[in-house]
């Protein structure tokens, strides 16, 4: 008995399961889940010689109403559920398959010739403007997963926020700026990272991912990929130490803390980052502040890029191992992850970040 890999896609779009119709017709899916400060996106391209997806799928199914001059109003925030299926991959009578998740329809385009539709859609729906609408709100003694509860209620999204330490604002002014931006620039200031996946905002520390075990390991000439990319940016980064300074008007002192990476040296050439606008409350924030600031700003000293064969178990924010590198082997968290599925085959493209 012969045991063929098989990799296929399955779709639902609105609640309805047409992937027999999209794997007749499909030329590819990418699909494209990031670490940190991007929705994850969908991307489906189709044949359509037949022009069955232009004037009656599409139409049929209120998806999309295309003519010359029109766009696709009616069609936005459809739902869109995706998942890639693999059979007999890495051996007989293994199934895998990677759940990409929820998306909301963004556009439809039709090129040709040859007759073209390409579909696409991003994890991060539009539901009561949270990427478009521009608000101004003061945020007044809110918690960083106070402010993120909120903002995914009023879209109606589901939250997590992972992290043992919770950042307190006493005041913070959201000036003309949409709720996901002004989300995102709170994160960043704080050292936080931001991920839209699943129908979730997701609100999460690095630090913890980062001491997770590694889930594979590329060594040098093993045949696991295909092609590699490494690169460091040592002018760039490579900061020593952190040092957070804030002059608190309702303590009447300077608040200030300090963290060190591994490299600092007592009596060295050691290089500071030193942060003097961040709001802290005490020592401990300013500590705390300090270590993920420190961590956010040197994590892309070394940066590196495989294409493998298709990975369905590769996702983003899990660590990888690189051996017989050189320079640079070690653990290395991915930051993104391209699942690309055509009828040329399967891969996967992991873009990877050094885990600080």
């Amino acid at each position: 008995m012969g045991y063929a890999r098989l990799a296929w896609v399955e779709l639902t779009f609105d609640g309805v399961d047409i992937s027999d119709k999209i794997n007749e017709d499909m030329i590819s899916l990418r699909y494209i889940d990031s670490e940190e400060d991007e929705a994850d996106d969908l991307q489906i391209t189709l044949h359509d010689r037949a022009g069955r997806w232009l004037n009656h799928w599409l139409d049929d199914m209120l998806i999309a109403q295309l003519n010359t001059d029109a766009g696709l109003a009616r069609s936005k925030g459809l739902a869109i559920t995706a998942k890639i299926h693999c059979r007999n991959w890495a051996k007989p009578n293994q199934h895998l398959t990677l759940d990409c998740g929820k998306f909301s329809l963004d556009d439809i385009s039709a090129s040709g010739p040859p007759a073209r539709i390409v579909i696409k859609a991003s994890a991060l729906s539009d539901k009561n403007g949270i990427r478009t609408t521009e608000r101004s709100q003061s945020w007044e003694n809110y918690k960083l997963s106070g402010v993120g509860k909120e903002i995914a209620n009023r879209s109606g999204m589901g939250f997590i926020f992972d992290s043992a330490y919770d950042p307190f604002f006493t005041r913070k002014e959201q000036n003309e700026q949409t709720d996901i931006a002004f989300l995102g620039r709170l994160c960043n200031d704080a050292g936080y990272s931001l991920k839209i996946s699943h129908g979730k905002i997701i609100i999460f520390d690095q630090a913890k991912y980062a001491a997770l075990s590694s889930v594979a390991t590329i060594t040098k000439g093993d045949g696991s990929y295909t092609r590699w990319d490494l690169r460091s940016a040592q002018s760039q980064v490579n900061y020593t130490h952190c040092i957070v300074r804030y002059m608190s008007p309702v303590a009447g002192r300077l608040i200030e803390g300090e963290a060190k990476s591994k490299e600092f040296k007592e009596d060295g050439d050691n290089r500071a980052l030193v942060i003097t606008n961040h709001q802290v409350h005490s020592t401990t924030d300013a500590r705390a502040l300090a270590d993920k600031l420190l961590r956010m700003r040197n994590k892309f000293e070394k940066t590196g890029r495989f294409t493998l064969p298709g990975n369905p178990t590769l996702v983003s924010s899990e660590a990888i191992q690189l051996a017989g590198w050189g320079a640079f082997n070690g653990r290395y968290i991915i930051k993104r992850t391209t699942h690309d599925i055509s009828s040329g085959g399967y891969k996967t493209d992991i873009e990877l970040r050094i885990a600080m």
